[in-house]
């Protein structure tokens, strides 16, 4: 190699080295840097709105006398366990590696306005005023550079909506829209051997009149579900499976969608009331309206002192305090059920009959 050719070599690594030496502060080639925390400086106390934005939608979850709700769903409670979870992942992001501070890299990375209208997330946290606490730009995930990189390589772009510095982080941060997601879907989850008794009431002109009731007669040690008897004689096989179907309606109830009761519901026809009397003084209303495949219910609480748990039950009395609280979750709302629940607080009596002679 001739010395004007080694010179003019050395000039190029220099001038090459000296390129990657500036951009290297601002692309993915940057040093493990110190830990940043995102949110230190948030006091989480005064987030009152959640708005998360994909695309085109945009959910906002709204804090209202202490309880998450749903503006979209006229203000129903938003399931607080999603929510904590949520705010919890958010608190506890941090990274050490700043990928750039360049904003002709954001597009790339999916950490802009026009990335989040184009299917990329964006998360805010507002306070009192409206005004936005903090937030974040959630970009795309990390493509690995080879085959063979290490899976703790992975990771995912985020921009502070304040902040000109991007930083991967280990974990996705999931960003779900769907309102659906966030309902508070458990009514209630109570067990057959909690139940003493269950009444079944049908329309009848402007009334609803009882057509059947069941029993609980005991509920031996062991046993996974108690025993139960058809008001009657022709109770004699009370272990059916339409019997049992009444007795677990209670039993994870969950819901598919939920309406604020009034003109969006008032063509529905609530013709059959389901009511279980349980151990503990609680007596539970089920009532329940049917339309084409799907179902509605609205759901009432009371308590009766007079209840008496069967001998041998060990059972804390509730009380009338506790069946208000109940009754605030369960107010003004009519929730749609999933099929095969909504099945269950409408048996007939001639059904239960059938059922028995055919297990006979």
């Amino acid at each position: 190699m001739s010395q004007r050719n080694f010179f003019g070599l050395i000039a190029l690594l220099i001038v090459t080295f000296g390129v990657f030496w500036a951009s290297k502060s601002s692309f993915e080639d940057s040093d493990l840097q110190p830990t940043v925390r995102f949110l230190e400086h948030v006091n989480s106390d005064k987030i009152q709105e959640i708005v998360l934005t994909r695309g085109e939608e945009s959910l906002t979850i709204a804090k209202q006398g202490g309880i998450w709700t749903l503006p979209a769903k006229d203000g129903y409670p938003a399931d607080p366990g999603k929510v904590r979870s949520l705010l919890l992942s958010l608190f506890e992001l941090k990274s050490s590696q700043k990928i750039t501070d360049q904003e002709d890299h954001y597009a790339r990375l999916g950490v802009t306005d026009e990335s989040v209208k184009e299917g990329k997330a964006k998360i805010e946290l507002r306070g009192p005023d409206a005004s936005t606490l903090a937030g974040f730009y959630v970009g795309d995930m990390r493509k690995s550079r080879t085959p063979g990189e290490m899976p703790g390589m992975s990771g995912q772009y985020v921009r502070e909506i304040r902040s000109s510095d991007v930083y991967l982080i280990g974990d996705r941060v999931p960003v779900i829209v769907l309102i659906s997601n966030w309902l508070l879907r458990n009514l209630s989850n109570i067990l057959p051997k909690g139940i003493e008794k269950v009444t079944q009431f049908e329309l009848e002109g402007s009334e609803l009149k009882p057509v059947f009731s069941l029993q609980r007669t005991e509920h031996k040690e062991g046993e996974e579900a108690p025993m139960f008897a058809l008001d009657s004689a022709e109770g004699e096989k009370p272990q059916t499976v339409a019997a049992t179907q009444v007795q677990t309606g209670l039993e994870n109830m969950r819901i598919v969608d939920v309406l604020k009761d009034g003109d969006a519901t008032k063509e529905f026809k609530f013709d059959r009331k389901t009511q279980y009397v349980l151990n503990n003084g609680l007596v539970y209303s089920v009532t329940t309206a049917e339309l084409g495949e799907k179902f509605f219910a609205k759901l009432s609480v009371e308590f009766d002192p007079t209840v008496k748990p069967l001998e041998g039950d060990k059972v804390t009395a509730s009380s009338q305090e506790d069946a208000e609280k109940l009754n605030q979750q369960y107010v003004d709302w009519v929730f749609e059920l999933p099929k095969y629940l909504g099945q269950k607080f409408r048996v007939s009596r001639a059904a239960l009959l059938s059922d028995a002679a055919n297990a006979g």
